[in-house]
C-alpha cells in the first residue's frame, strides 16, 4: 500500500519483490487471505489517509500503521468473500463498459445498422466467423493453437468477453466444448475462403485464408470496445500450453454455471464441481494446481460473472 503523496492505494503483488519506502508491505499467513486484506484496506482507505501527516508532502508513518487492525473471519469466510466481491465487482465494471457502448452505438448509427445484420440464424453464423477468423488471424502461427486451444478461446469469447456466438457447450474431457458448433465454423469457414483447416497426425492446425479480412473487419464492429479484451485474451493463452487453457476454462465455465444458479463459489467448492460434476479426466488436475488457477484467474481479472451459455452434461 503507498503511504506517502498518494496514500492508501493497494495492490497484491503478483510475484515476490521489494519496494521503496514509500510502500508499506504486508505478507500475509496462512490465516489471512491477501485479497481479503487488500479489499479491507481499501474500503478503508479515507480513514488511512486521515492517519496522514505534513503540511504539503503527506505520509502515514511506520509507528502509526503497525497500530492498524482488521477484524477478519476465518480463512474459508474469507475467501467467500473475495470470491463474492470479485464477481459483484467485475459485474459493475461491465455494466459501465455496457453504458458507454449503447451510448456510442446511438452516436453512431452506421454502427447500429450493422449490428442489425448480425441478428437471426445466418448471423449467427457471421457472428461467429468473425470471431473465430480474428482468433486465427492472431494466433495461426503459435504451435499450441489447435482445435482444443481453439474452442476453449471461443468458449471463453462468449461467456467472458461477451461475444452473442450462440454457442451450446457441453462438459467434455477437455474442456467446454461445443463440438456441432466447431465443426459447423470450420466448414462455413473453408466454404467462404476466412480460414482453412488441415488436419495432420490426428492435429488440427488452422490459417487465414483469401476472404479473412472481411470478417476481421467484422470482429471490430461486432465487439466493439470489447476487442481489447479478446485481443488480451489472445496474448495471455497464445504463447501457453493448450492444457492450460483448458483447466481456465473448465474452472471458469464451473465457477460461472455456479453463480447462475446462485450458488456460493468459494475455490473449494469450484474444485468439487469440477472434480465431481464434469468429467473423471478432470481428477488429473489435483486441488492445490486448480487452486493456484482460481488465483491465476482472480489476478488477471478473468472471473464469472453469470452470463453468456450455460454448460450441459454429457449423456452417458
Amino acid at each position: 500500500m503507498s503511504r506517502t503523496a498518494s496514500v492508501g492505494f493497494v495492490t497484491v503483488m503478483g510475484r515476490p519483490m521489494a519496494t521503496s519506502q514509500d510502500f508499506v508491505n504486508w505478507v500475509c499467513g496462512p490465516e489471512l487471505e491477501p485479497h481479503f486484506l487488500a479489499y479491507a484496506l481499501r474500503v478503508s482507505r479515507e480513514y488511512i489517509r486521515s492517519l496522514s501527516s505534513g503540511a504539503v508532502h503527506k505520509t502515514v508513518y511506520m509507528p502509526t500503521l503497525k497500530w492498524l487492525q482488521v477484524c477478519a473471519p476465518a480463512i474459508a469466510e474469507q475467501r467467500r468473500i473475495v470470491t463474492q466481491l470479485d464477481s459483484q465487482l467485475a459485474d459493475a465494471s461491465r455494466l459501465v463498459v455496457g453504458v458507454a457502448d449503447r451510448r456510442d452505438a446511438i452516436a453512431v448509427l452506421p454502427t447500429a445498422i450493422l449490428r442489425t445484420a448480425f441478428s437471426g440464424s445466418e448471423g449467427v453464423a457471421l457472428r461467429q466467423g468473425a470471431v473465430a477468423s480474428f482468433l486465427v488471424d492472431r494466433l495461426h502461427d503459435q504451435p499450441t493453437f489447435g482445435r482444443v486451444m481453439f474452442q476453449k478461446l471461443l468458449y471463453l469469447a462468449e461467456a467472458h468477453v461477451g461475444a452473442e456466438l450462440g454457442g451450446r457447450y457441453q462438459r467434455h474431457a477437455a474442456g467446454p466444448h461445443a463440438p456441432r458448433g466447431l465443426r459447423e465454423i470450420e466448414r462455413i469457414a473453408t466454404e467462404k475462403g476466412w480460414f482453412t483447416v488441415r488436419k495432420e497426425e490426428g492435429r488440427y492446425t488452422y490459417a487465414p485464408g483469401p476472404n479473412i479480412e472481411n470478417r476481421l473487419r467484422a470482429a471490430v464492429e461486432l465487439l466493439g470496445d470489447r476487442v481489447g479484451e479478446l485481443d488480451r485474451l489472445v496474448n495471455i493463452f497464445g504463447p501457453r500450453r493448450t492444457e492450460y487453457a483448458e483447466v481456465v476454462a473448465t474452472l471458469f465455465a464451473a465457477w460461472n454455471d455456479m453463480v447462475m444458479d446462485g450458488r456460493c463459489a468459494t475455490p473449494d467448492e469450484i474444485i468439487t464441481e469440477v472434480h465431481s460434476n464434469w468429467h473423471e479426466r478432470k481428477l488429473r488436475f489435483g486441488a492445490e494446481r486448480l487452486r493456484r488457477a482460481l488465483r491465476w484467474m482472480r489476478d488477471n481479472n478473468i472471473v464469472p460473472t453469470g452470463r453468456g451459455p450455460r454448460t450441459e452434461m454429457v449423456n452417458a
